[in-house]
């Protein structure tokens, strides 16, 4: 129980914690909208995409939140087309099964203006 609370705390005082308040994020973000949501900027994706981050991530999973109409008009190379609540689901259960090391595995969400879809996501 105290660890529980010493995560909490640390978490109200170090706001780059990923959830669970075990370590920071391994991408620099900036705040967003959503108070309990980080963003990253189109600088730092644009670097992920050059594979500037491969020294710490293992995956880097870009998540489409669009309509498939809006996918197949163009979309960033790589990216998966997860538009329900459901696919997303059915996405996360598949990858449970993975075996996992010490490289970070990230999922980034992006719709058309990553205002809606992909925070919703």
């Amino acid at each position: 129980m105290f660890a529980i609370i010493d995560a909490v705390n640390c978490m109200t005082f170090e706001s780059d914690l990923i959830a669970d308040g075990s370590r920071t994020y391994c991408l620099p973000t900036v705040p967003s909208k959503q108070k309990d949501l980080k963003c990253i900027t189109t600088d730092t994706m644009a670097a992920v995409l050059r594979g500037d981050y491969s020294g710490i991530l293992r995956n880097c999973t870009i998540i489409d939140c669009r309509y498939p109409y809006e996918f197949e008009g163009g979309h960033i190379k790589g990216a998966v087309n997860l538009y329900t609540k459901e696919m997303m689901q059915q996405f996360l259960l598949q990858s449970l099964g993975q075996t996992y090391d010490t490289q970070r595995r990230v999922l980034i969400f992006h719709c058309e203006f990553s205002l809606e879809r992909g925070p919703t996501m």
